[in-house]
Parts: structure tokens; sequence; C-alpha cells
């Protein structure tokens, strides 16, 4: 008997040593810092607008760890494609209309939590397109084909579905060609960049039509766009030569030489200019105030051997310079106008 009561006793012993052991295993664990991983929690959030196309924001920010562990994030869409980021917000965007079923998975490298979610994807409304037919330009005729190819790029143009465009170019807004009542749309050329050849100067409002289908879709929508192109003759070049007078009504009288091409006397403008003060400014061959424009040959034209008296009202001094533009060509500069500047000479 007690026999067995010593082998029970000993029994209870050993179980409590045990126990008290492994209890101190637990707490030493506490101590270090350990602890016991507790598992994530996963949460989703889907902000935007349902619909083809349209970019979704996929938020976990409100998933936790109870830790305050390191989270990946592990997205599946539903439409194949995937994501493992360690950023809380992506975005996605889906292509086709259907139900999707989408995963986030959560995990802090020991333990994982997934949370889904079934979305709707309708279809987008079709939204107008935009058309940029590009910045106005000036080119000029070659002075031997009197023509010039002028290169025009809708590549800015845009559409807000991402739909194809298509691209149509109307060169001159003063005509019909399609007898349709509208002069804008006569499409002379097809394509995102395109070329016309023009052979005449002048001043053309260039339309560019853009649209997101074609004429059988019903939801097809159009923008247009237009630019301002000026089609010019190349300024002319001459040699002027001036001779000082102490008597006569001209002071000075400007000799005319080697101009490369007439053009109308109304076209050309004089300067004189003392310093950089303009004493005359953007004064017109055909005005005879300060000067008196001579016509050898009577034809109307700027040409050579003719000559220009300017007269005493001019004020002009010694020293000053006298200076020819093409008036066509000035672009609102004047007598500083690049490619403007027929000649000049200085005044004796």
């Amino acid at each position: 008997m007690s026999s067995r009561r010593s082998i029970t006793a000993s029994l209870i012993i050993v179980t409590l040593l045990l126990f008290t052991a492994f209890a101190g295993c637990l707490g030493d664990d506490d101590d270090n810092g350990g602890s016991s991983s507790g598992k994530p929690k996963a949460v989703m959030k889907i902000t935007g607008t349902l619909q083809v196309g349209k970019r979704l924001a996929f938020d976990a920010s409100d998933s936790k760890d109870p830790d305050g562990d390191e989270l990946t994030y592990n997205w599946q869409f539903g439409d194949g494609e995937k994501s493992t980021t360690k950023t809380k917000r992506i975005y996605h965007r889906y292509q086709e209309t259907g139900s999707y079923e989408v995963s986030l998975t959560v995990g802090d490298g020991t333990y994982v939590d997934t949370v889904t979610k079934v979305i709707e994807i309708d279809d987008s409304p079709n939204e107008k397109p935009v058309a940029r037919a590009g910045p106005d330009q000036q080119v000029y005729l070659d002075e031997d084909t009197g023509t010039v190819l002028v290169h025009f790029d809708g590549s800015d143009s845009y559409d807000r579905d991402s739909d194809d465009l298509y691209f149509f170019w109307d060169f001159n807004d003063t005509e019909d060609l399609n007898n349709n009542g509208i002069t804008y749309d006569d499409a002379e050329a097809e394509g995102k960049k395109v070329s016309y050849e023009f052979n005449e100067s002048g001043d053309y409002v260039v339309t560019l039509t853009v649209s997101d289908g074609t004429e059988n879709d019903e939801d097809m929508l159009n923008d247009t766009d237009d630019m301002l192109l000026k089609v010019r003759w190349p300024t002319p070049s001459a040699e002027l030569e001036n001779e000082a007078h102490d008597f006569g009504p001209y002071p000075w009288e400007v000799w005319i030489y080697n101009v490369s091409r007439a053009v109308p006397t109304n076209d050309v403008n004089y300067w004189i200019i003392r310093d950089t003060y303009q004493v005359i400014a953007n004064g017109s061959l055909d005005d005879r105030t300060h000067i008196d424009y001579r016509d050898d040959d009577i034809d109307g034209n700027f040409s050579s051997e003719d000559n220009i008296g300017i007269r005493s009202a001019a004020a002009a001094e010694s020293g000053d310079v006298f200076r020819l533009t093409y008036g066509p060509n000035e672009e609102g500069y004047g007598a500083q106008s690049s490619g403007a500047k027929i000649a000049e000479t200085i005044l004796e």
C-alpha cells in the first residue's frame, strides 16, 4: 500500500517539474521580445467608376497585423492579372465587361489572410475625342517651282477611352468639295501625319477632324481643330546704294540694284533707323509723305533700276540706316523681323 502511494507521489512531482520547466521557457521568450505572431486581417476597398477602361483604386490600407509586422499584399483581379507588392494602394483597369472576383491576400511572413469581393464592370459611355491640328505655320513657296510641300501632324490628338482614331484633313475652308454644305470637312487627306502641296500664297485655315469610329458605329463622336497656315513668297533680295545732295528736294537718293524677284511696291516697307530708334517705322513705298518712289518701268513693282528720293520731311541724318522690308513676312516684328529684310544702306 505504501509502495503504491510512493509511485503516485513521484508521478505528481515529475509532472509539476515538467510544467514549471515549460512555463519558464515561455516566460523567457516574452522577456527577450519574442511574440506568438498573431494572424493579420485583410481588408480591401475598391473606388472608382466600375466601367470598362476606367482606372480603379484597390486599397488595402485598413488591413492590420496585431503584432505590427510588415505586410505584403497579393492582389488577384479576376481577369488574369495579378500583383504582389508592399504598397497598400494600387490601380487597375478592366478591358471587358463582366463579373470579376477580386481577392486580396495579406501576409506577415508567417500567417496570411484572404478577403474576396465580386465586382461588376459595365460598358463605358463613349467620350468625345480631342483633336489637335498642331501649331500655326508660315511657309515659303519655292521661287523656281512656285510650290511648297507642307507637313501636318495630328499626333497630339487623343481619345479618353483609348479608342482608335481616324484623321481627316481639310486644307481650304473656303471650298465645299463634297457639296454637303460644310466647307471644313472635305477630307483632302487622311492619316495622323500627312503632307500637302500648296501653289498659291495666302492664308489657309487647315481643319483636322478626328473620329473615334466609322460611320457604321452608332456611338461615333468627332472633334475638330484648326490651325492657320500662312503661305508666302520668300523675301526678295536686293542691293542699295545712296547718294547725298546739298540741293534739290531730296537730301538723299537711294538706287536699287539686283532685285531677285520683282514684288508689288505696296508689299515693301521702308524704315529709317538711328541707333535703335526708328525715325520712320513701317512706311509704305506708295506713301509720298517722306519719300518718292520712282518706278522707272511703271509696272507697279519694286524692281532693279528704280530709285527712291528721301524728302527732307523724313528728318533723316547722315549715318542713319535706310532699310527695306518685305511686308508679308514681317510677322509683327517690323524692321527686326527675321527673314523680312530685303536690303539696307547707311545714309552718307
